[in-house]
């Protein structure tokens, strides 16, 4: 998702809309529906799945569904899926969301600070990189199994009860995950990690995390901190699948104009405390082996240097 969001977003001055400001949430805003929609139709497992990921993250493909963003307006729900094989920006026969749209969908219970995912970004002296983003999901959901000595993990909820789907369930195949984390890399070498948890608010933060970064020059404490959004307008990923069409989350820290200015281009507006938390930036200055590191406020989290 953050790949195929990058390959639209250069195509687009992002520097010139100004960080935060209301055309560039709504226009990234409308990016990652397009992703997310192209991620209910084709991510799975690629064991079992064909998955045209060439296709989805070649240049003319992402120019074309870029130019179903309007500057003006959001789309309402979930947008249909593209066509990457034949470059279509819509895909014939498109059907979506996979669930009835509703806009009192139930809300998944809150999970505390000491349950579900974390994250750790680990650089040494001499450039070695760990970057991970560990989950089974809500332990408390999990089942206990004493022959084994350890719970089965709950990313099984995640699959669809579709066969025909790429993420369809089926024995010995792989749920599609949130999970993701990342190194960048300059001239072939890598720079920085960064990752959070968040589950569908993951790809989205870590995107705003890059974003930060690499278009506004930010250092990685600002990068974690800057206020951040987080589009609702797609099935979830988790039991029990709430579908917001048209919501985005905004943390309070954002301006009040601010969020006026994006309401009015018919984004349904939910103040948040976070999108994405315990989010982690690591950079390393290869010439000079200098670490920076910024850790999220939004939950208890480090940066430690030993």
């Amino acid at each position: 998702m953050l790949l195929q969001a990058l390959k639209m977003l250069e195509h687009v001055d992002l520097h010139a809309m100004g960080h935060n400001s209301p055309a560039y949430i709504h226009t990234v805003t409308e990016v990652l529906k397009l992703a997310f929609a192209d991620r209910e139709c084709y991510y799975g497992d690629p064991d079992f799945a064909t998955v045209p990921v060439e296709a989805l993250l070649s240049q003319e493909y992402a120019q074309t569904r870029l130019q179903l963003v309007d500057a003006d307006r959001a789309s309402p729900g979930l947008p249909a899926p593209g066509d990457p094989l034949t470059g279509a920006a819509i895909r014939d026969g498109a059907v979506l969301p996979l669930m009835p749209a509703s806009a009192s969908a139930p809300v998944a219970s809150q999970v505390g600070a000491e349950e579900g995912t974390t994250h750790f970004s680990i650089v040494d002296g001499e450039g070695n990189m760990v970057c991970i983003t560990p989950s089974g999901g809500v332990f408390r959901k999990s089942a206990f199994v004493p022959a084994l000595g350890c719970t089965l993990s709950t990313r099984s909820e995640m699959f669809f009860l579709d066969e025909s789907h790429p993420n369809g369930l089926q024995p010995g195949k792989r749920p599609r995950t949130t999970l993701v984390n990342y190194f960048a890399c300059r001239h072939g070498e890598p720079v920085m990690t960064f990752g959070c948890p968040g589950g569908d608010d993951q790809a989205q933060a870590n995107l705003q995390l890059l974003l930060n970064v690499l278009v506004f020059g930010m250092n990685p404490q600002q990068a974690v901190e800057a206020p951040r959004f987080s589009s609702q307008s797609v099935t979830n990923s988790f039991y029990p699948r709430a579908y917001y069409p048209g919501q985005l989350n905004i943390e309070v820290g954002m301006a009040e104009e601010t969020v006026r200015q994006v309401a009015a281009r018919g984004h349904r507006i939910e103040r948040v405390g976070a999108c994405g938390i315990g989010a982690i930036v690591t950079q390393r200055d290869p010439e000079h082996g200098v670490l920076v590191s910024g850790a999220d406020p939004r939950r208890p989290t480090y940066g430690i240097g030993i």
